[in-house]
């Protein structure tokens, strides 16, 4: 994926082809493996809830994906494990970075909270931070920025910072 992020590579009229898809891997005591595609959904930079989910069983991973085929990563993407979902947030012209899940605090449920993304939106030249509710086709909120904000990779929200 590194080398489609070259900008002379972006410019050309090459499709991007290195977005993946989410796949699971069970060790056995004995050394087995089992492996296993969780969804067909393309994903990349795949996020849950980790202060939940760590080291334990979850039910929803949030990532970037790509809704047209061949695109850079156009979509937001909340994969549903026990149904066997996918929902998306897409709008055209529009380049989500990679999704933080934000607890609400209190939250009974594994997936009360919000979803933030850094959104690049083409038509304007510009950036918004995107507040997504559970459903990422539903949006809530933006934060528009006067300016383009530069892609990055594996940001975190900290509740408690001492």
């Amino acid at each position: 994926m590194i080398d489609q992020l070259y900008l002379d590579r972006l410019r050309s009229a090459e499709p991007v082809t290195a977005t993946g898809r989410l796949r699971g891997f069970r060790i056995g005591v004995h050394g087995s493996l089992a492996e296993e595609e969780l969804s067909d959904a393309p994903l990349e930079l795949p996020r849950f809830d980790y202060g939940r989910g760590a080291g334990r069983c979850y039910r929803y991973v949030y990532g970037a994906g790509n809704a047209v085929a061949g695109d850079f990563l156009d979509s937001l993407v909340k994969l549903d494990f026990e149904h066997r979902t996918a929902s998306f947030w897409h709008e055209e012209g529009c380049y989500p970075g990679e999704p933080v899940f934000v607890e609400k605090p209190g939250a009974a449920q594994e997936d009360g909270g919000v979803i933030l993304s850094v959104v690049l939106d083409t038509r304007t030249e510009a950036s918004f931070l995107l507040f997504s509710t559970q459903r990422p086709s539903k949006k809530m909120a933006r934060a528009k920025a006067p300016h383009h904000i530069p892609f990055g990779f594996h940001g975190s929200y900290l509740r408690d910072i001492q």
